[in-house]
């Protein structure tokens, strides 16, 4: 086991809430916001995670850092799934909004969920960058 997973199972031993019960890692809100965060072993095998490759040019780089910051882990690699990583489809619309924001570019909803990989996704976002379209769709 990673030893920054058994840090922190060690530390989440000793943790009460505000009534003196034990917390639960479960419990621990999760926000990409600035709450609190129950930590990842990003550096650890996960299911549906391949073995780590660093994302490729521009795009891909640009929308590994959206996931880091939406789904509050360490890294992403060129080849790993948002929902293998824990992503919501709440935090899926948080990530269709900020390529919004920081690429300027519109992607509909289905070609978020159709995306099987990082890699995938920013090569839908440079095709729909470098052609000028811009899609939309129903939510």
């Amino acid at each position: 086991m990673n030893r920054y997973v058994e840090c922190w199972q060690s530390v989440l031993q000793g943790m009460v809430d505000d009534d003196g019960q034990q917390v639960d890692r479960l419990q621990l809100p999760v926000s990409a916001l600035g709450g609190t965060v129950a930590p990842t072993a990003s550096d650890a095998p996960v299911a549906g995670q391949s073995s780590y490759e660093a994302p490729l040019g521009e795009m891909e780089r640009a929308i590994a850092n959206i996931w880091i910051q939406i789904l509050a882990v360490n890294r992403v690699g060129r080849r790993d799934n948002f929902f293998a990583l824990g992503g919501t489809s709440l935090q899926l619309l948080m990530v269709m909004n900020r390529i919004m924001e920081v690429l300027e570019l519109s992607l509909s909803l289905e070609s978020l969920y159709s995306s099987a990989s990082l890699a995938e996704l920013a090569e839908q976002a440079a095709d729909a960058q470098s052609t000028g379209s811009v899609e939309y769709g129903v939510i």
